[in-house]
């Protein structure tokens, strides 16, 4: 699949969004890393392991792909802009 299907172009915009979901997604995962919490998708509560371990696995699951999603999305842009620089 091609970033281009998803609607992710090779700009500025996608990279510093990227940025943001790489930083404030890691940030999360320090949380279920530390205390088996994650934000929730659907509300603004936090999510324990604990409480409901199916709906927090889901939760890790999609937020992890998403974050990889922006960590490919990042080294794409600053791939295609070392070629460019050096041709």
């Amino acid at each position: 699949m091609q970033f281009k299907e998803l609607g992710i172009s090779n700009s500025l915009l996608w990279f510093l969004i990227s940025i943001f979901l790489f930083f404030w997604l890691g940030h999360q995962f320090v949380g279920v890393a530390t205390d088996l919490e994650i934000l929730n998708l659907r509300t603004t509560d936090l999510i324990s392991f604990h409480s409901r371990p199916i709906w927090f696995s889901m939760i890790v699951l999609i937020k992890a792909l998403v974050w990889l999603l922006s960590i490919t999305v990042i080294y794409k842009y600053v791939l295609t802009k070392l070629k460019t620089k050096n041709t």
